[in-house]
């Protein structure tokens, strides 16, 4: 119900994301990204549970898993084309 809220609110306010799309939603888990010339740098941030979200990187089209244990998070770094730079923190990719 949760995500069902905030996609009525991003839809109701035509807000547009160029970076990411989430797969699933999970509503303990807290996702951003930030855009560069030339990479992407994501912030995961789990307030809950051990858990997975899966999203695509939109400037590569690459599919991309992380899993968190609970209250964790990490930052990752993509070049543009979805080559992993860095990872930093708890998360592991699939």
């Amino acid at each position: 119900a949760v995500c069902a809220c905030y996609r009525y609110a991003i839809e109701k306010a035509a807000a547009r994301n160029d970076l990411y799309e989430i797969l699933d939603c999970r509503p303990n888990m807290v996702f951003t990204a930030s855009a560069y010339d030339d990479c992407t740098v994501y912030t995961i941030i789990n307030e809950g549970y051990a858990d997975t979200i899966r999203w695509t990187d939109l400037r590569s089209s690459k599919n991309f898993a992380a899993s968190l244990p609970a209250n964790t998070g990490s930052k990752l770094w993509l070049d543009a084309s979805g080559t992993i730079l860095q990872l930093f923190g708890e998360a592991k990719l699939s």
